[in-house]
C-alpha cells in the first residue's frame, strides 16, 4: 500500500530504501503463460526476497546489475549463455532506469 508506506516515511518510522513499488503488470489468456514458458519466452525462477529487494541503483560511475541479469548468473547452466546473449552483446550497457542504448 503505498500510502501507508508514505506515510511510514514522512513519520520517520522507516527508510524509502526499505520500499520497492513495481506499477506494471502482465496479464495472459488462459494456457497462454503455460505456452510462453514452453517456448522459452519466459524462464521461471524461485528467488529469494533479498535478491529481489537488492538495492539496483547506481554503483559508483556505472549502474548495479540487473536484476534479471543476476537471477540468470544465480540459475547457472544454460541460462548463463543465455544471460550472455541478452545482456553481454558488444556495444551495449545500462542506463539509468535499467534501458540498454549504445556506447
Amino acid at each position: 500500500n503505498y500510502t501507508a508506506a508514505q506515510e511510514l516515511v514522512l513519520g520517520k518510522k522507516a527508510s524509502s530504501a526499505r520500499f520497492k513499488f513495481f506499477i506494471q503488470q502482465t496479464v495472459w489468456a488462459p494456457g497462454e503463460l503455460k505456452k510462453e514458458i514452453e517456448d522459452n519466452v519466459w524462464y521461471p525462477a524461485q528467488v529469494s526476497k533479498d535478491v529481489i529487494l537488492k538495492n539496483r541503483g547506481r554503483e559508483g560511475p556505472k549502474m548495479a546489475k540487473p536484476l534479471w541479469t543476476e537471477i540468470l548468473e544465480l540459475m547457472g547452466g544454460t541460462f548463463l549463455e543465455i544471460k550472455k546473449e541478452l545482456y553481454e552483446n558488444e556495444g551495449r550497457r545500462w542506463r539509468e532506469g535499467g534501458t540498454e542504448g549504445e556506447i
